[in-house]
């Protein structure tokens, strides 16, 4: 008999072990329409998703969700009628992290209004998300992007600005704006998450903490030091791997400044045609709709001048232009200008050659929301120009002010 006690004994620790790899989702529902629960759990231990569902029975159901560290994170779905998961419930839909002592979910109506209790691991994450709340970042209309478990972050071009179209140009200041927001909010986070690091130095939290001072505090050492900082339950976890392995690849993260780098050089617009190149013929539609094409002016220098009745550099820049036209005028030069107006807009180009006093050609493609000749001579931003000669070759690009007036004397001096 003693052996026999001894053996079970023994085999008490294996099984408590074995049990330690599942965990428990307790669920009640009110809902009589509600008939099939789905659920996707994610390890980031393993970096392994898991689909799942189960039948709802006399209006509670339970689900064993494996764990393959100390963390899942749980998306569960609506089910109805008892068939497969449809598009629509998509919709319903509730994302929730457990660990090894589970949680309870009652269902009411919806599981979207779902209601967690008795578990640990949500409440801590609410604590977490509260240390780092900054209210400022809700004022200034960005808070989804600040205020979660991490910041959300986007990268733009700040260099390079695609003026083809006003509602183009208004989203890049746009995005600007709301990024010169974001970096100040997002330093003050990370100083918090420096700070939780250090004086929770046991929560699973933690990591995460780590994880984003790596990848947006750019400094791999000081995420090291705080790594190593993190209490032993937590580096002998599944998940410590995972932590580590971020860490030591964030010089590939595309938000590092040397990926950015890489990455504006890629998503850089492409440089306007070079000196030297032959001109590419196009036809745009005079004030009076008429076709114009730049073959119409061979053998004359031509200044062929990207613009918008709505760029104000461009507009700006007009009286330079009227100056340099009546001075070479008569000297077997011209200009064409080719706006590039939103479509539609013919009134507001008409307007702006009025008002300015443009008396050379003016052409552009009121009908095309993307102008032709703009993707012809890759022009990405205007004002932008382009001197070609009577042979019909590029000699000069992007004259402005006194540099056009240097330019044309010099070429146009005999």
């Amino acid at each position: 008999m003693k052996k026999i006690i001894l053996y079970i004994a023994c085999l008490l620790p294996i099984v408590s072990i074995a049990q330690e790899k599942n965990t428990l989702i307790k669920g009640t529902v009110d809902s009589k329409d509600l008939t099939k629960v789905f659920t996707i759990y994610y390890s980031k231990a393993t970096q392994r998703k898991t689909l799942d569902s189960v039948e709802i029975k006399d209006g509670k159901f339970q689900l064993v969700v494996p764990m393959d560290g100390l963390v899942v994170s749980v998306m569960m779905y609506a089910g109805h009628d008892g068939k497969s998961l449809k598009r629509e419930d998509v919709r319903d839909s509730k994302g929730f992290l457990v660990d090894k002592y589970g949680t309870d979910i009652h269902i009411k109506q919806s599981i979207r209004m779902a209601e967690l209790s008795n578990n640990k691991i949500e409440n801590e994450k609410e604590n977490y998300v509260r240390y780092m709340y900054i209210p400022e970042a809700d004022s200034a209309k960005i808070g989804f992007y600040i205020n979660g478990l991490s910041p959300i972050i986007f990268g733009i071009n700040r260099n390079s600005i695609d003026t083809s179209s006003v509602e183009k140009v208004n989203q890049y200041k746009k995005a600007v704006a709301t990024l010169k927001k974001m970096d100040g909010f997002i330093q003050q986070k990370l100083n918090y998450q420096r700070k939780y690091v250090k004086e929770n130095p046991d929560s699973y939290f933690s990591f995460l903490a780590v994880e984003d001072i790596a990848r947006y505090g750019k400094d791999v050492n000081e995420a090291r030091t705080l790594f190593a900082g993190l209490s032993d339950r937590l580096h002998k976890s599944p998940d410590a791997a995972s932590t580590d392995s971020l860490i030591n690849k964030t010089l590939d993260d595309r938000l590092h400044p040397e990926k950015v780098a890489q990455r504006a050089a890629l998503l850089a617009p492409p440089k306007p045609l070079a000196i030297g190149v032959k001109a590419p013929d196009f036809t745009q539609f005079d004030v009076n709709g008429e076709a114009v094409k730049l073959s119409d002016f061979k053998g004359k220098y031509v200044l062929v001048d990207f613009w918008a009745s709505w760029c104000v550099p461009c507009r700006r820049e007009n009286p330079n232009l009227i100056k340099a036209y009546q001075q070479f005028k008569d000297k077997n030069f011209t200009i064409l200008g080719v706006a590039l107006e939103e479509k539609g807009h013919k009134d507001a180009w008409l307007a702006a050659i009025k008002k300015d006093g443009l008396i050379w050609p003016q052409v552009a493609d009121i009908q095309n929301a993307d102008n032709e000749a703009r993707k012809a001579y890759k022009v990405s931003s205007i004002p932008m120009n382009f001197l070609i000669d009577p042979s019909g070759k590029i000699i000069a690009t992007n004259l402005r002010d006194k540099v056009l007036l240097d330019k044309l004397s010099e070429i146009l001096s005999n």
